[in-house]
């Protein structure tokens, strides 16, 4: 369990959380133990603002962009 989310969603408040989310404690759970879903970045954000808080971006599970085939030949290919 991460203890930084945990403390997370304990100062925006879980209630509040589950409400704007509209997700079970299940979930929250979950996000305890795996990272919190990027889907959930900008409710979890403006409730962490009216609190006077920043969370940080890396308590959330971001999809890295693939390269592009230019990205990846010119990477690949020491002549290009």
């Amino acid at each position: 369990m991460n203890k930084r989310i945990k403390q997370t969603f304990d100062v925006v408040g879980r209630t509040t959380l589950k409400s704007k989310l509209g997700v079970s404690d299940k979930a929250l759970f979950a996000a305890c133990a795996r990272g919190i879903p990027a889907s959930w970045f900008d409710v979890l954000d403006e409730l962490a603002k009216e609190k006077g808080l920043r969370v940080p971006r890396s308590l959330f599970n971001w999809k890295r962009a693939q390269p592009t085939t230019d990205q990846r030949k010119s990477f690949y290919d020491p002549s290009d």
